[in-house]
């Protein structure tokens, strides 16, 4: 089964720290550009670890729980 695009979106952001910086510089881009939908977009900007791996289905988020630490770390920065 192939990854879902959130899945790599994550996996890009932990793995690629041009991605990271890409997505702390604009993080509405960033996500446009991996193709993510309005959903996962708002999913991401929530920052809530259980909305994530609900919207990432049972085997994306076995394989992404620890990536989700580094969301928390990034704490996206919508106004907030």
């Amino acid at each position: 089964m192939a990854e879902s695009k959130l899945y790599e979106f994550l996996r890009e952001l932990n793995d690629d720290s041009n991605k990271l910086t890409e997505f702390e510089n604009d993080p509405e881009a960033a996500m446009t550009a991996a193709g993510l939908t309005n959903e996962e977009k708002e999913v991401v900007k929530s920052g809530d670890e259980e909305q994530i791996m609900r919207q990432l289905g049972a085997q994306d988020a076995a394989q992404a729980a620890f990536r989700v630490i580094r969301i928390r770390n990034i704490r996206i920065r919508f106004g907030v």
